[in-house]
């Protein structure tokens, strides 16, 4: 009696499970490891030339408030606005018992209007660490392509984890199905007394 199979495109199925789940695991661990909800972003302006490049991936950690100081690059983020921003700290001001912080981009002549006396709670982290282009890539993969009435903005990123899904089991598939040939050919030789 012969053991019952496994279809292969359940298999396939199962590793791109596990491989969405050990990435998201991974993000999952940085942003306990950094303590900060966005441990990695990118840059996409000119604002922090020469020090932050257009492309460049950067490593964020969570900070307290009163560690935060002159001279330090943030990332933080405006309710009312949908990216965050990457600036470096020119002021830190202790108000009524309240922190505030003022940025400025090192390629800018002055600060921004949302970037001027905002409060401490805005910021996401420091920035600590950066990896020259490869944030384009992170760029790319959130860029939205469509949006769809009532469920939002679809990404590229799901798009391509969708597409290099239905490639690799549909290549599983055409693999399997070669094999299968290959025995049946192999078990028709074999009845009629050929050799392979």
């Amino acid at each position: 009696m012969s053991k019952p199979r496994i279809p292969p495109i359940l298999i396939s199925i199962i590793l791109i499970i596990l491989a969405l789940a050990l990435a998201y695991g991974v993000y999952a661990s940085l942003v306990y490891a950094f303590k900060t909800r966005h441990p990695i972003g990118y840059v996409v302006g000119t604002s922090m030339l020469p020090t932050l490049q257009p492309g460049d991936l950067v490593i964020i950690v969570g900070v307290e408030a009163e560690d935060i100081v002159v001279g330090d690059i943030i990332v933080f983020q405006p309710p009312y606005r949908s990216e965050p921003i990457i600036h470096r700290v020119i002021a830190v001001e202790k108000i009524g018992g309240n922190i505030y912080i003022t940025t400025k981009g090192d390629n800018n002549r002055v600060s921004l209007p949302d970037e001027i006396r905002f409060p401490v709670s805005y910021v996401i982290g420091k920035v600590v660490y950066r990896v020259p282009y490869i944030g384009w890539m992170l760029y790319f993969i959130q860029a939205p392509v469509v949006a769809i009435p009532g469920i939002g903005e679809v990404k590229l990123g799901f798009i391509l984890i969708i597409l290099l899904s239905l490639v690799y089991i549909i290549q599983d598939i055409v693999a399997h199905r070669k094999t299968e040939r290959s025995k049946e050919a192999e078990d028709v030789c074999e009845n009629a007394g050929l050799q392979i």
